[in-house]
């Protein structure tokens, strides 16, 4: 009974360090950074040329051109991307909102963007600090 015991701890052992050994072929970053860098999302960042209009289920791309933003409502699923970008060579973006996320602490320049996922749902309206009648209105559903 207890030579049985004794092979199948052993076996379960050889049977995990094999795993573990396997993973961290597969994965060696995870030896080095720990697994909760495995997985953060990345999003790329694009130039503003390049994804003037990206919409897909996963990440919404919209602009700002320095007096109005290209799209003013949009409907989005819940824990999706949305980003927007300043494609104005003169103007400051500045972004007010009833969401804490989609609001900017400062003036954004040229090509800087916010990236911000969201994960609850309801309608938040986005404006532009210097242009309130300048809004997007964003539904997560």
């Amino acid at each position: 009974m207890k030579l049985r015991i004794l092979k199948n701890l052993v076996l379960f052992g050889v049977i995990f360090g094999l795993g573990f050994l396997t993973h961290a072929f597969f994965f060696p970053d995870v030896l080095v950074n720990g697994f909760s860098d495995v997985s953060a999302i990345v999003i790329p960042n694009t130039s503003p040329t390049s994804t003037q209009n990206v919409n897909d289920s996963f990440l919404t791309t919209i602009t700002f051109d320095g007096n109005h933003f290209n799209r003013h409502s949009l409907v989005i699923p819940i824990a999706s991307y949305v980003v927007i970008e300043n494609i104005s060579k003169d103007s400051l973006m500045w972004l007010v909102s009833n969401n804490p996320q989609l609001a900017t602490p400062r003036g954004y320049a040229d090509t800087e963007a916010i990236r911000v996922r969201l994960d609850k749902r309801g309608t938040f309206v986005v404006q532009d600090k210097s242009n309130p009648q300048e809004r997007i209105v964003i539904t997560v559903k």
